[in-house]
């Protein structure tokens, strides 16, 4: 009779016993992508995030080329991009 021994598998954050005896020839190395993942903790937020206030020079409405604001024939009132 040859000499066995336990073998062993990831458990969490420690290596368990499985209760099956192996030989040396038939042992088995623990998979280390059985191990659990401890993940870093979450970045400090950020002191007094503010919204980023936009230039006074941005338009929410379509122009020509030549800058002029283009109009709804029917309606009179100018054309704003979808999303808005």
């Amino acid at each position: 009779m040859c000499d066995l021994t336990p073998q062993y598998q990831w458990s969490g954050l420690q290596l368990t016993n499985t209760n099956y005896y192996v030989c040396k020839r038939c042992l088995d190395i623990p998979a280390p992508f059985q191990r659990t993942i401890i993940l870093p903790p979450d970045p400090p937020p950020t002191f007094l995030a503010r919204q980023i206030k936009f230039p006074a020079e941005e338009n929410d409405y379509i122009v020509a080329e030549d800058g002029t604001p283009l109009v709804d024939e029917s309606t009179g009132k100018d054309f704003v991009p979808e999303g808005n």
